[in-house]
């Protein structure tokens, strides 16, 4: 039978990636070597055969029947491995929609939505520092401005800030009123297509961050970024349309990489920086944290942790110049992730130290309680797991930590009373943590929450139950892990299975990790 065109093989792209890194043979390329790294990493998804294949036909170059009579298989088993681990590849490396996006064209005119008259407008720069400096009034000063507004969009807009605004100072009652508000507002007034989609696309965007569940949001930011796309599609001179689109990608790109749906993220969050470098505002706060977490999902693809680390740092300075104080904060808690990434945890301690004083007065609450945990994580991995408690303790569920972050503060508080040998505390913290991850619908953090339950069943003498939840665990995290979880995985399955096969496979992709993280 004719093998199928190209064009018409759901694996090409893979295809030809495995292509160009076998005939460039560590020669630079041009997506440089985050590309290459991606592809290290993706190969430890794949079963020990799957690997060798991989590795030996598609990246070494030798011949198939080399390789078959090397490994004892059939052309036929060869074949159908070699195709499932291109299958998993193409679902982990191969971005198709990135291939063909190219940086947006910038334009040679770029108007506002011209209806804020000075006094409001002095009034939400008003807000705006007061948010950037953590008080949370202004949203009752946001609220004022929208009550006076006279013109219906002046209005929408306003409250649709403090909407967007609201959320981060996790008020879940504002938003919903504010957007309900708007909807009126459109429902019961005629406005020109490309404000209305703008207007639209906003609510949308609000409601995918304030929705119940997963697929909820999905299908709130697929609504939010089509409207957004025709509205800057209907008048491309608009500048608050595609900043609008620019902030809706950003938080798409962070929702779809908590899920672990890494391709979709990256494919978002590139969108974004595209589409950033068309504006006049790519320093503003927000747009400053989406570059920061742009660095994060490239460093999550690609394991080079430090490069990630010093553009945020960069990023960092840049915003604490500004005077920006929350975005400071909010970066500098991505620095002491990006650092405990990369494993370098003292460098990740001393960021704390330097962030902590600010956040403690200006950080927004999720914030603070991301930075808080990076720390105690960071503490917990140097040996140091009672200090990692004492600083959780700061940010208990009901006592600061945000609704969405409860489950990742009972995995990291699991993780230091596991290190203290307190294993029934711990295995009680990590079935918390299980049951928050389960109501939320996010398989990829359950993977953490089942694997920390089966180091906790082990060291209690279970081991029945340690490998039903091992098993869930590796499940999960080779659909949904991150690199680092998959190291972590690796590392618990030699430990609790006691394999030396396990343990030297662990080892390898450790030190994988290392390398990549320092390059």
């Amino acid at each position: 039978m004719a093998r199928t065109p190209d064009r018409d093989d759901p694996l090409a792209g893979s295809r030809r990636l495995l292509r160009t890194l076998r005939e460039r043979n560590g020669a630079p390329y041009s997506d440089g070597p985050a590309l290459a790294g991606a592809v290290e990493i993706a190969l430890y998804r794949l079963s020990p055969r799957q690997r060798e294949i991989v590795r030996r036909y598609d990246l070494g170059g030798e011949r198939a029947s080399d390789v078959q009579r090397e490994l004892a298989l059939s052309a036929r088993q060869f074949f159908r491995d070699r195709r499932r681990a291109l299958e998993c590849l193409n679902r982990h490396i191969f971005v198709g929609e990135l291939d063909s996006c190219q940086p947006a064209e910038a334009f040679t005119e770029s108007r506002s939505v011209a209806f804020c008259g000075g006094e409001a407008m002095a009034g939400r720069s008003l807000a705006r520092t007061l948010a950037q400096s953590g008080d949370a009034t202004c949203l009752g000063l946001l609220q004022q401005i929208a009550q006076e507004a006279s013109d219906p969009v002046e209005r929408a807009d306003t409250l649709l800030e403090l909407a967007e605004t609201a959320i981060d100072y996790d008020d879940e009652r504002t938003p919903l009123r504010a957007t309900s508000a708007v909807s009126c507002l459109l429902r019961n007034g005629e406005y020109a297509r490309a404000i209305a989609d703008w207007l639209l696309g906003r609510v949308a965007g609000v409601e995918a961050k304030i929705a119940k569940t997963r697929h909820e949001s999905a299908a709130q930011y697929e609504c939010a970024v089509s409207l957004l796309q025709r509205s800057v599609a209907t008048e491309p001179a608009l500048r608050e349309p595609r900043v609008a689109l620019a902030r809706v990608l950003g938080d798409s790109a962070l929702f779809e990489l908590n899920l672990g749906n890494f391709v979709a993220s990256r494919s978002a969050s590139t969108q974004a920086v595209a589409l950033i470098g068309t504006l006049d505002q790519a320093k503003r706060p927000k747009m400053l944290e989406i570059l920061g977490a742009h660095a994060m999902i490239e460093a999550t693809s690609s394991g080079r942790a430090r490069a990630a680390a010093a553009e945020a740092a960069g990023l960092l300075r840049h915003a604490s110049e500004a005077g920006w104080s929350s975005t400071a904060s909010w970066l500098g808690a991505l620095v002491v992730g990006l650092n405990c990434i990369g494993a370098d945890y003292a460098e990740a301690i001393q960021w704390y130290w330097k962030i902590a004083p600010l956040a403690a007065s200006v950080a927004r609450p999720g914030d603070s309680s991301s930075l808080l945990m990076q720390a105690a994580h960071a503490y917990t991995m140097t040996g140091r797991p009672r200090e990692a408690l004492s600083i959780l303790c700061y940010v208990k569920p009901g006592r600061g930590c945000p609704r969405e972050a409860v489950p990742d503060w009972h995995v990291f508080a699991a993780a230091a009373l596991d290190r203290l040998g307190k294993n029934r505390a711990a295995l009680r913290e990590s079935s918390e943590a299980l049951a928050g991850y389960a109501a939320q619908g996010n398989e990829r953090r359950m993977a953490d929450a089942h694997r920390l339950i089966a180091a906790s069943q082990a060291k209690l003498g279970h081991p029945r139950d340690a490998h039903v939840h091992l098993s869930e665990a590796r499940r999960m995290t080779e659909r949904y892990g991150s690199p680092y979880a998959l190291m972590r995985q690796l590392a618990s399955e030699a430990l609790i299975l006691k394999s030396p096969y396990l343990k030297r496979e662990a080892t390898e992709f450790t030190h994988l990790l290392k390398s990549l993280a320092q390059s």
